[in-house]
């Protein structure tokens, strides 16, 4: 499906200077898929999947997808993308979380060339 506007999207390392709670949108590969786990909280229950995603910038961060994100059949090498994404600081490392204003996709149409596994991009 086309666009009708452009999104500009944020390379995985600007995650370092970013402060929590910044918006992100970011267009990756998925390195690694873990379980979904059940999580309860103060504010409820929850499904959660981590994924470890990659992009050209050649920096792995964890993508912490939520809900109906979490139930999504996630392989490695699918490629991911996140619109609206939340960055997470837990303990100075940090990740992207997905919330409900967030739009997940898996395998877009796209025409970007991202980082192959065990390969570094190249400019």
């Amino acid at each position: 499906m086309h666009r009708p506007y452009k999104v500009e999207f944020n390379n995985l390392s600007d995650i370092k200077t970013m402060p929590p709670n910044s918006c992100i949108n970011v267009l990756a590969r998925v390195e690694s898929v873990e379980d979904i786990q059940d999580i309860k909280s103060e504010k409820g229950q929850f499904k959660l999947r981590k994924l470890h995603i990659v992009d050209q910038s050649a920096v792995c961060v964890e993508l912490l997808c939520c809900n109906q994100n979490a139930d999504i059949q996630w392989k490695e090498n699918d490629i991911v993308e996140v619109l609206d994404g939340k960055v997470k600081d837990f303990n100075f490392l940090k990740s992207i979380g997905t919330t409900s204003d967030s739009s997940v996709k898996q395998n877009p149409q796209t025409n970007v060339m991202l980082c192959k596994k065990n390969q570094k991009f190249q400019r």
